[in-house]
């Protein structure tokens, strides 16, 4: 038995750990921190390599990050997992890498759930902006139900479970601190 000709490609989807060195400046020094991620890698190659070819950056990380609250990636994972539930507001799928923010660029795109499949598609660009960004050219991706809720199913905890550390902060000093005084009033 044949498959139809015009029958929906499956993709098959990974979860691989990424790292990102974001590069900050605390005090007088630059300090370089590797920032470890989930990636989406489908058909063996990762999202931000799919951006790239297609003209944008792969200067983001996903929201599957150490550097976000716990409870965002639960909500990522959620939406991941179930779509946009008839809201119509898109999923972050690459983000800036310092906050996190759909201000400093993100890449989004609908996630569509039916009994048999979850769809990734109308992929856009924002730098938050209200009518919804810029088209990007990356094709609607289908992935069978089954095999990726297996994979999702584990995400949050494979996220706590990356190393992470933050960057040390240099000791602050208070201007009493190191001498400095008030002048006095004159009399």
């Amino acid at each position: 038995m044949s498959a139809e000709p015009n029958a929906p490609t499956h993709r098959q989807l990974s979860l691989v750990r990424s790292d990102r060195v974001n590069v900050s400046v605390v005090g007088s020094e630059e300090v370089q921190q590797p920032v470890p991620f989930l990636e989406p890698v489908i058909d063996g190659v990762s999202l931000r390599t799919l951006l790239r070819e297609a003209g944008y950056g792969d200067d983001f990380v996903t929201m599957l990050c150490p550097l976000w609250p716990a409870s965002s990636v639960e909500t990522t994972v959620e939406q991941l997992l179930h779509g946009n539930d008839g809201s119509g507001e898109p999923v972050d799928m690459l983000v800036c890498p310092v906050c996190g923010d759909r201000d400093c660029g993100a890449v989004l795109a609908d996630v569509t759930v039916t009994d048999d499949e979850i769809v990734w598609s109308n992929w856009r660009w924002t730098d938050y902006d209200p009518a919804g960004g810029k088209n990007l050219p990356l094709p609607p991706m289908r992935f069978l139900r089954g095999p990726y809720e297996q994979l999702l199913a584990s995400a949050t905890a494979l996220v706590a479970a990356l190393p992470y550390d933050e960057v040390p902060l240099p000791r602050t000093f208070w201007p009493w601190q190191w001498g400095w005084r008030l002048p006095r009033p004159k009399r």
